[in-house]
Order: structure tokens, then C-alpha cells, then sequence
């Protein structure tokens, strides 16, 4: 079996349309509405799912950023640390849950009726992560050429 250029292309063009990134939690994806006194009021279905998107949102968030959200929504004065209260209040086809969600100096706890446990959002400092290195491909593709160059010889000794 024989691969032209055009064959792998079009595979690769294939392959790589076929990819969809997940798409990463938006703190919009919480549905959040304040109601005042520490209650918020969600737009998300069930108490699970606010859950899965906390969590998804403390992996790519500060405390801060996750805490100044919430915060943004009380009036002066008011403070959100301690514990609020989110609920999803029900209409004729959805259902009601309630939940509490705790923020407690670095980490944030939830609690509802089928769902719970505390997340700590990654720190507020940012580590520097290595790059690749340079060059860091050309051993394989020297190797590769060398295999080349002993194959080609080979056959020319053979055809001899």
C-alpha cells in the first residue's frame, strides 16, 4: 500500500475536523441570580450539575476569582465569606434543589441533598512551566535519515 502526500493530507485534514476541545466552565454556566441575604437563586437543572461546574471552574480559577464572583453580587458591606445558600427554585417542569455553598479562606465546600464535598481552587500564584526544548526533535530525525540512507544501500548492493 502506497501513501502519496494528497492521501495523508486529506486523512490529517479528516482526523483533525473530526476534533472538538471540550469546552471549559464559564462562571455564566453557574446561571447565578442574587435574591438577597446570601441566598442566590441558579438556572441550572440540578444540584449535581452546579457541583460538576464548580469543580470545573476551581481547576482553571483562583479563590479569588471564583470568591469575587459570588461577592460581586452582594450589596456593600456584605461579606462572602461564611456560608450562602444557592437554590434552584422549581417551576412545572423542572425540578427544586437546594444547596449551602461555604467559603472558607481557600477552599469552598457544598452541600446539598444528593451532592457535596469541598474543592480548593488552584493558588493564586502563577508557576512558570518549561517549554520544549530546542531542537528536541532532531535526534529522531537524524535516526530516521540514517535508517534511510543503511535501507537505500542495502538495495543498491542487492540490485548489484
Amino acid at each position: 500500500m502506497k501513501l502519496n502526500f494528497k492521501g495523508v493530507a486529506i486523512a490529517t485534514v479528516l482526523a483533525m475536523s473530526s476534533f472538538t476541545p471540550a469546552k471549559a466552565a464559564t462562571f455564566g454556566d453557574l446561571g447565578l441570580d442574587y435574591i438577597g441575604g446570601y441566598v442566590f437563586s441558579s438556572s441550572v437543572s440540578t444540584a449535581a450539575s452546579f457541583w460538576s461546574t464548580l469543580q470545573d471552574l476551581a481547576n482553571t480559577n483562583t479563590y479569588g476569582q471564583i470568591s469575587g464572583y459570588f461577592a460581586g453580587f452582594l450589596a456593600d458591606g456584605e461579606d462572602i465569606e461564611g456560608a450562602s445558600t444557592v437554590s434552584k427554585l422549581g417551576g412545572r417542569n423542572s425540578t427544586s434543589w437546594l444547596a449551602e455553598i461555604t467559603f472558607n479562606s481557600g477552599s469552598i465546600s457544598f452541600v446539598a441533598a444528593d451532592v457535596g464535598g469541598t474543592v480548593t481552587p488552584t493558588v493564586d500564584s502563577v508557576v512558570p512551566v518549561p517549554g520544549p526544548e530546542a531542537g528536541a526533535g532532531l535526534g529522531a530525525l537524524a535516526m530516521a535519515g540514517m535508517a534511510y540512507v543503511a535501507m537505500r544501500r542495502r538495495k543498491q548492493q542487492l540490485a548489484a
